[in-house]
């Protein structure tokens, strides 16, 4: 095999991979698996290569773009700093269900079904920053406890123990 029919291969494969991902060399499959990570993060966070990467992934797939930044602003929603701000929660939450209905991104309006299912826990949790979590395993580890000791006969002795242990 000569060494022109080699070179002739790399420059042919080099425009391909050029023509989709602007120069990156980068296939689409090595384009979304290498973002994967950088859609965790806020775009403030982002690398100098990731940004880029994200303009190019933005460019390629509008849809991955509009579940990204309906995701960010859910995460900014709940962020803590917006713990205890009553005056415009319900402004707040309406115009991300809008938005997240106006993306027509089905993954997208699945997650914001199930937010709006859990609308006034997820609102309580903005409203006092308290989630139940404390209630949840005090319960757990009664289940606990009463599956530990099945059984028992005397009911008096059995209540006085989970009202020492739970006290």
């Amino acid at each position: 095999m000569s060494i022109s029919l080699v070179q002739s291969v790399f420059e042919w494969l080099s425009r391909v991979r050029g023509e989709w991902g602007k120069n990156n060399g980068e296939t689409p499959a090595e384009m979304l698996s290498r973002s994967r990570f950088l859609l965790f993060k806020r775009p403030e966070e982002w690398t100098n290569t990731q940004q880029n990467r994200s303009e190019i992934l933005f460019e390629n797939y509008a849809e991955i773009k509009k579940a990204y930044y309906n995701i960010l602003s859910f995460r900014e929603l709940l962020d803590t700093k917006n713990l205890n701000r009553l005056h415009n929660i319900d402004k707040r939450w309406n115009k991300w269900l809008f938005q997240a209905d106006a993306d027509n991104v089905s993954e997208i309006a699945a997650f914001a079904a199930s937010a709006e299912r859990h609308e006034e826990k997820i609102k309580n949790y903005l409203r006092t920053g308290k989630t139940n979590a404390s209630a949840e395993g005090t319960n757990a580890k009664l289940q606990r406890f009463l599956s530990a000791n099945y059984g028992t006969r005397d009911i008096d002795f059995f209540l006085y123990r989970v009202n020492k242990y739970f006290a």
